[in-house]
């Protein structure tokens, strides 16, 4: 009924029958999460937060379901608070259940342990451009307090102290973590003994194991602190990597004999790729630079397609890399927040404008990167159909209104009387209410739904344009970094 890795809103209400709930482990084996009965739902985590689902339900018998459109579940938790209460905390406890499942850290400890540990975590919140903590004193958890990212991204930084004791300026990201992974608390994040900052890039929910639970849990399980240890060791590798000079006194300075000093322009690109947002898209087009001729036949191809380009071939540059400016399809799309369900998102991840769209430009607005424009519908005759009206939007130059042209349409007569006569949706009609409140409408990348292929990709003559998921493109934070410049 709910594949892992797919997007939806609604909720589902077991009437009858039952429901497995599956995750998948990292060996790609199926780890059992609980199984659902009557009075029991699915799909709360896709309706609060607009992630990926993070298991499967499967039906385990005949099972008879309620389906709740989301925007029905919206204006139920807006009107009843307690409803929303009791939904993200059951998200909650299911989303910390199912990623400590498939973490190797825990691997190997009851369940009933793992219940325990989930009873005693308090799970937070955190918004865009929030800090979790800081380098000064202030707010920072002990070293023995465990950080999970239940979803969204994280970055790592450390700041140039100024004289008046605050740190600003001169940011240097270490590391950026996504959901499923951990640290731990301020000084041990990199394992340097040094403090750091830890901001959200975008919405997160972050599960705080306290300090005296997890040093329980290792007195319990030995093998699980081993495990801690030597994820820490590994941090502590990396960070010799990334000092920018070398170190002859403190905890690193065993490694600093063997560690080659980070490239500043691969420091700059990952600066780019965490601070820029790249690395939370799940479809990022880019072009190698390399291999690149510059003769824009992927605008050119989509434009063909669509009516008129949706994308731009030049964007921000990292290495011999250039992300183009087109949608990222976000994995926290801040631009979903349409109270006419305007713009909405496929299973599969393909964020698009809906037909509800009126143009009003606050999906536009809230769009970080320049992905989303809005143009302007002239008062002209509706063309033949949906399909035609929607492809005639969308034209070249994100974030900027212009005004739409019609593409030719050719009549019976024109064609020398061949075309069979129109269907019943095929002729003109008068504009309705509607259509006269519809005087814009925003457009976007939405990854060519429909189609068997990407118009952009498959035109390119060199191979040089690529859609590609930014955190297994670019690799993990110790693999960016250890990538030498060529």
């Amino acid at each position: 009924m709910i594949r892992e890795g797919e997007y939806g809103r609604d909720l589902y209400l077991i009437v009858e029958g039952r429901l497995e709930l599956t995750a998948t482990a990292i060996d790609n084996a199926e780890l059992p999460v609980a199984i659902l009965r009557r009075g029991e739902y699915a799909g709360e985590d896709g309706m609060l937060t607009g992630q990926p689902y993070n298991a499967s339900a499967r039906a385990q018998t005949p099972t008879l379901l309620l389906q709740v459109p989301e925007q029905v579940m919206q204006r139920l938790m807006e009107l009843v608070p307690s409803v929303r209460n009791h939904f993200e905390r059951f998200n909650n406890a299911r989303s910390l259940k199912s990623i400590l499942k498939r973490m190797p850290l825990f691997q190997g400890i009851a369940d009933t342990d793992i219940q325990s540990l989930i009873r005693q975590t308090p799970v937070k919140q955190y918004e865009r451009n929030e800090r979790l903590f800081t380098e000064d004193n202030r707010g920072r958890p002990s070293r023995e307090t465990l950080h999970i990212l239940l979803e969204g991204f994280v970055k790592v930084a450390r700041h140039t102290k100024a004289g008046t004791g605050q740190y600003q300026g001169d940011e240097r990201i270490i590391a950026y973590r996504q959901g499923g992974d951990y640290f731990a608390g301020g000084l041990d994040l990199l394992g340097d003994g040094q403090a750091v900052t830890v901001t959200t890039i975008n919405r997160c929910r972050v599960a705080e194991v306290p300090r005296h639970v997890l040093l329980a849990l290792f007195q319990r399980y030995p093998e699980v602190q081993q495990r801690f240890s030597v994820r820490l060791r590994e941090y502590l590798e990396t960070t010799a990597s990334t000092q920018g000079y070398m170190l002859s006194t403190g905890p690193l300075q065993h490694y600093a004999a063997d560690s080659q000093l980070a490239d500043l322009d691969v420091q700059a690109g990952l600066h780019a790729l965490v601070s820029d947002g790249v690395v939370e898209g799940t479809e990022v087009l880019v072009i190698d630079l390399d291999k690149c001729i510059h003769c824009n036949e992927c605008e050119e191809a989509c434009a063909r397609r669509h009516g008129h380009s949706r994308m731009n071939r030049k964007g921000m540059v990292v290495g011999n890399i250039s992300i183009a400016t087109a949608c990222r399809q976000c994995q926290d799309p801040v631009c979903m927040l349409c109270s006419r369900a305007g713009i909405a998102r496929h299973p599969n991840g393909e964020v698009y404008i809906t037909e509800s769209c009126i143009g009003c430009g606050i999906c536009a607005g809230r769009c970080p990167y320049g992905a989303i424009s809005i143009v302007h519908i002239e008062d002209e005759p509706v063309a033949h159909n949906s399909w035609q009206r929607f492809s005639e939007f969308f034209t070249k130059g994100a974030g900027k209104e212009r005004a739409r042209r019609t593409l030719p349409v050719v009549s019976i007569e024109a064609a020398g009387g061949n075309y069979a006569a129109p269907g019943p949706l095929d002729i003109s009609r008068p504009r309705n209410g509607y259509e006269e409140l519809r005087k814009k409408v925003a457009i976007k990348c939405d990854l060519c739904a429909g189609y068997s292929d990407q118009a952009c990709v498959q035109a390119c003559p060199t191979g040089a344009a690529v859609r590609i998921q930014p955190t297994k493109f670019f690799g993990s934070t110790e693999e960016i970094l250890q990538r030498r410049t060529r």
